[in-house]
């Protein structure tokens, strides 16, 4: 597994150009759900509850994603290294899941 170039640490974790992006498109994400619900006139709590739930379920979705299609490798290193989210290993579908699902909830 090959690492990426730690840019700074911040609270003892190593924060990747990677992250750096992530974090960014997350903060894009969340000001264009604030312009949209204005534009479709739904209440505020609609968009709050979105993206209360979609965070962290987008979160582990992507985790879950990634360590099950890559079972038999987190079955040899101990299934506890799943709970180490910092380790990196996030899968795209896993998140858009997690999303879906955070919509899900939020439309009932």
């Amino acid at each position: 597994m090959e690492m990426q170039h730690v840019m700074f640490s911040l609270f003892g974790m190593p924060v990747t150009l990677y992250a750096l992006c992530v974090v960014l498109s997350l903060a894009l994400g969340l000001l264009l759900l604030a312009v949209q619900q204005r534009k479709f006139c739904l209440r505020t709590d609609t968009a709050e509850i979105f993206a209360l739930l979609a965070l962290p379920l987008g979160l582990v979705g992507a985790r879950l994603f990634y360590c099950l299609s890559r079972l038999a490798i987190y079955t040899d290193m101990g299934l506890v290294n799943i709970l180490r989210l910092w380790d990196g290993g996030y899968a795209l579908w896993g998140a858009v899941g997690g999303a879906v699902l955070a919509a899900l909830l939020t439309a009932k």
